[in-house]
């Protein structure tokens, strides 16, 4: 065998091994809301004082994302439903700010993964001052299909929702599999050694 073929066989190890764990797509459609509008998502609306739409973020998100201003005691919603693996783990990750206003705090937002509240109490949240952050979340799909939804309402101001993911944790191989590709890989690079060494002795 060429010298040539057994450095392709090492890199290809190497290779291998250095991809045991791949990037997952984001389960999302138009999550960034980059359409400038609610392509891909369920809109409802408030039965009073509906404020819902997309445009511009503040601060330090200025790219497109969602508005949630219903003024009413009522909330919007959006929504979204994807395909998922029972039993398999899923990040959620969006960016949420709640923007400036010069009256006093009157808001809620929520964040429900198939009916549930995430974040162990965190959400929902009410009557919560001008701040802003990207939240990150681990949650566990029950069934072949799951519903993301975020509900809203800020009666003097707006929330601001925006790069909402959902990836699939990804399952890095058994000890085993990636044992039994640093072997290869190694054997590889044992007999690149050899065969260098024989093309020097002659």
């Amino acid at each position: 065998m060429k010298t040539s073929t057994l450095a392709r066989c090492f890199a290809i190890g190497v290779l291998l091994i250095a991809t045991t764990r791949f990037a997952s797509a984001n389960l999302i459609t138009n999550g960034d809301f980059e359409t400038g509008n609610f392509t891909g998502w369920t809109v409802t609306h408030a039965p009073f004082g509906s404020l819902i739409f997309v445009d511009h973020g503040f601060g330090p998100d200025t790219t497109f994302g969602a508005f949630f201003g219903a003024v009413g005691t009522d909330f919007d919603s959006i929504s979204q439903t994807f395909a998922t693996i029972p039993g398999a783990s899923y990040t959620l990750s969006f960016f949420y700010q709640i923007n400036n206003t010069e009256s006093q705090a009157n808001n809620y937002f929520n964040v429900l993964w198939n009916g549930l509240s995430i974040g162990g109490g965190l959400f929902p949240q009410s009557d919560v001052n001008p701040g802003y952050g990207t939240f990150t979340f681990t949650e566990q799909a029950t069934g072949t299909s799951t519903t993301l939804e975020f509900d809203g309402r800020n009666l003097p101001s707006t929330d601001f929702l925006d790069d909402v993911s959902v990836q699939r944790v990804q399952q890095v191989p058994d000890a085993g599999s990636s044992a039994l590709l640093l072997g290869l890989a190694m054997a590889g690079l044992v007999l690149i050694g050899r065969t260098i060494s024989r093309s020097v002795a002659h």
